[in-house]
């Protein structure tokens, strides 16, 4: 993990308001479907898939925070912090456009940073595909 992902992880942590998508899939579903993490979350950020005339470019602008997966065996998790102060969401809405990416197999939970410090200190201990995303962590000396 790099200083900076270590900096933005740590500050996220702490902040006990956090939200956190929980994503479990099989990595076959998920390999079909993308190359990897970051163009999943092309996709879910930037992509013109749309629920209700709204495309996820639109409906997930100004989404930032960080993400951390693991793939074991023929399963992926993916964990997703973010701000819900800064970018409300509704669950329903994230669930079905993460469902159009993912298929009907996968699995969505979303709930606040308490809730999964379980799977955060056992993913973050594991060196996987970690990354700090959106415009408003990548700006420097910024407070969360």
């Amino acid at each position: 993990m790099s200083l900076t992902f270590n900096k933005k992880f740590t500050e996220i942590v702490d902040f006990d308001n956090f939200g956190v998508i929980h994503i479990k899939t099989t990595s076959h579903n998920f390999r079909n479907r993308f190359m990897g993490i970051s163009s999943f979350f092309k996709s879910l950020k930037n992509g013109l898939y749309s629920v209700n005339k709204i495309p996820n470019r639109v409906y997930f602008r100004g989404f930032s925070g960080v993400y951390l997966s693991l793939e074991i065996d023929s399963q992926l998790e993916i964990l997703i912090l973010y701000n819900p102060l800064k970018t409300p969401l509704n669950s329903l809405q994230v669930k079905t456009r993460i469902i159009k990416l993912l298929g009907l197999g996968t699995q969505i939970n979303i709930g606040v940073i308490n809730d999964y410090q379980e799977e955060i200190d056992r993913i973050s201990r594991i060196k996987t595909e970690s990354r700090v995303f959106g415009d408003y962590y990548s700006k420097p000396n910024i407070e969360v």
